[in-house]
């Protein structure tokens, strides 16, 4: 008697994982994707040396390479020349009263 009902048991499980299996092969063969955004290009790399900040833009789906070079010191008040004007825009915002620590800030339009 309780092998009849392992067998019963062992059929019924087999049988379940069977048509679980056969249901999502079925359900992964159709389907639509709607996209909806825009593809858009990666952003300029900023590479820090001490006091320089160098920017290096790619755009157009092509290797065009703009570089710029800016150095910072405690007089500088702008860093809007690192980003061109069609791409974005960068600030400088400095952290201490003594001007010894700065964030730049870049937006990407």
């Amino acid at each position: 008697m309780k092998k009849l009902q392992f067998f019963i048991a062992a059929a019924g499980l087999l049988m379940s994982s069977v048509t679980a299996a056969a249901e999502s092969e079925s359900r992964s063969v159709s389907g639509v994707i709607t996209f909806h955004g825009a593809i858009v290009e990666g952003p300029c790399t900023m590479d820090f040396n001490i006091n320089d900040i160098s920017s290096r833009c790619y755009r157009s789906g092509m290797k065009k390479e703009q570089l710029n070079t800016q150095t910072i010191t405690r007089n500088t008040r702008s860093v809007s020349d690192l980003i061109p004007a069609n791409m974005g825009e960068a600030k400088l915002h400095w952290l201490d009263s003594r001007k010894q620590l700065a964030m730049v800030v870049v937006s990407y339009l």
